[in-house]
């Protein structure tokens, strides 16, 4: 197959790019490969009864492009959820 921009892995570097490629009008074709049939956040490094601290606006769109459809914040508004996220008692 012939493609314009190939991509190895679906990890946060070509997520983020193929979420640039989306919001810049890229018109060329782009494939990403991937190993895994499902994602999976660290598989097998998190201790049991551990949190990943990190930070939800470093996603793959905020910092880049705040406005961004594909940003953390953009999918709680769509999703009424906003306000329940801001009040979370989270340490």
């Amino acid at each position: 197959m012939d493609v314009d921009c190939l991509g190895i892995g679906f990890g946060p570097g070509n997520i983020g790019l193929a979420v640039a490629m989306e919001e810049a009008g890229f018109k060329f074709s782009a494939h990403f490969l991937e190993r895994l049939p499902a994602p999976d956040w660290q598989p097998e490094m998190l201790l049991d009864g551990s949190d990943i601290q990190h930070n939800p606006l470093r996603d793959f769109a905020t910092p880049r492009n705040p406005s961004s459809k594909f940003g953390f914040l953009s999918y709680l508004h769509a999703h009424n959820r906003l306000f329940e996220f801001l009040n979370l008692n989270a340490p």
